[in-house]
Parts: C-alpha cells; structure tokens; sequence
C-alpha cells in the first residue's frame, strides 16, 4: 500500500483530524476491488508542525546572530551565517559553501584547528581557543571560538561558534 492522499477529516463534535488515506487494489470474490484505509495521523502532524517551526526559530536566531557561525562536514563548510561573512570580509555567506574549512584558518593555526575537529567529531570536547583566520582581502582577524560535533544527515559535522577579538587584541597590544 502507498499513501494516496492526507485529508483533514471533521468528526461530528467539530473537531479536525489529519487522516492518511491508503489504498491497494485487489480481488474479493473473483472481482476487482479496493482496499482503502484510513490512518489519524493528527499527533505525527502536530508533532511535524512543531519540529519544523522550532527549526525555523533556530536557523533565525543563528542568520541574526552578532557571533558567526559556521558547519562543517568531511573538511568542507556546509552553512556559514552573515556573521562570518563580516568577520571575514566578504559580501556574502554563501561565499563559503563547499571550501575547505582549514582555507579559512591562519596556517599557523592550522595544526590546532586539525587537532579539535578530530576531538570534536568523536564527540570529545575540544577547548575555547583563540586564533587567527584568514580575511577575504588575506589580512589575519583575530576570534576566539569552539566547535562541537553534531549529526547533519546521520553524517558527523562541526557546529563552530566564532566571536570577532580583533578590536580587544589591538587594545591589549596597546
């Protein structure tokens, strides 16, 4: 059996009902016939609706986020927010998608950054570090910031939170 068609049903005390309606032909008696069967699937779509409205409060908070976020999986970035485009000089997030993310870093840093994606994508906490990163115009931005590995598709990723320290590390050298 297939799902033909979900339906809202009315039941006679007024309330509503998600219904998956099903149907597989057979034969009763010699003759064709259908086979349809009705399934309430009213908790499921509640249960949907909410998923995806707290997806879309998350993934809000995270585009207006003053700190920059970035997700990586296999080495590659996957999202970044305007955040990061900021931080690193260029006009848009998207700019990102599908570079390496060590490309990012300042080779100096590189080793380190190797090191705490390993600890974060076995599920081990990787320190708050500060670094450099590599802007759009290949001046250095000092950040401080920590990844923390998650699932995207059942695949392991890097969530990574940055925060932009280059004002603070100018005045500390002052």
């Amino acid at each position: 059996m297939a799902p033909v068609d979900t339906e809202e049903f009315v039941r006679k005390d007024g309330t509503h009902v998600d219904v998956e309606v099903t149907g597989s032909p057979f034969r009763y008696n010699g003759k064709p016939a259908v086979l349809v069967v009705f399934s309430d699937i009213t908790k499921r779509k509640l249960a949907e609706d909410a998923l995806r409205e707290s997806e879309d409060r998350y993934r809000k908070l995270v585009e207006i986020s003053p700190n920059a976020v970035l997700l990586h999986r296999d080495g590659k970035v996957i999202y970044a927010n305007r955040a990061l485009a900021r931080i690193l000089g260029t006009e848009d997030a998207d700019d990102f998608l599908g570079k390496n993310v060590l490309d990012l870093i300042h080779p100096a840093d590189r080793e380190a950054i190797r090191a705490n994606i390993a600890k974060d994508l076995t599920g081990a906490s990787s320190p708050f570090m500060e670094l450099r990163m590599i802007r759009a115009d290949g001046a250095p931005v000092f950040v401080e910031g920590q990844g923390v590995g998650i699932a995207i598709e059942g695949k392991p990723a890097v969530l990574v939170a940055i925060n932009d320290i280059t004002d603070r590390r100018r005045t500390e050298q002052v």
